[in-house]
């Protein structure tokens, strides 16, 4: 019984464990938000550094680099063409099938 009383002698009136708890909670969220604050400034840093190094090589490519480019784009655009004109012929099928 002395130790009960020792315990809440050294304790202060108005802050009870509960508080004390729920103000230690409070102290890490408020950590957790700042750090993770610091974290997406971090990556819009990181994904802005990157667009405008992607921007400068672009604008260094030299011409034989930027026909390449092009053409790769072209070849992907035949290729979802082709893809196109796979999924309609899919379709008749499967209506011809139905019928």
């Amino acid at each position: 019984m002395d130790i009960v009383l020792l315990n809440q002698i050294n304790q202060p009136p108005f802050m009870h464990v509960p508080l004390m708890n729920l103000m230690r909670m409070l102290i890490i969220l408020k950590m957790l938000l700042t750090l993770f604050e610091l974290i997406e400034i971090g990556m819009i840093y990181i994904s802005l550094k990157v667009v405008v190094e992607l921007k400068e090589v672009h604008n260094q490519a030299n011409q034989s680099m930027q026909i390449l480019v092009h053409l790769l784009l072209l070849l992907l655009q035949i290729h979802q063409h082709v893809l196109q004109i796979d999924h309609r012929l899919q379709q008749k099928n499967i209506l011809s099938l139905a019928q």
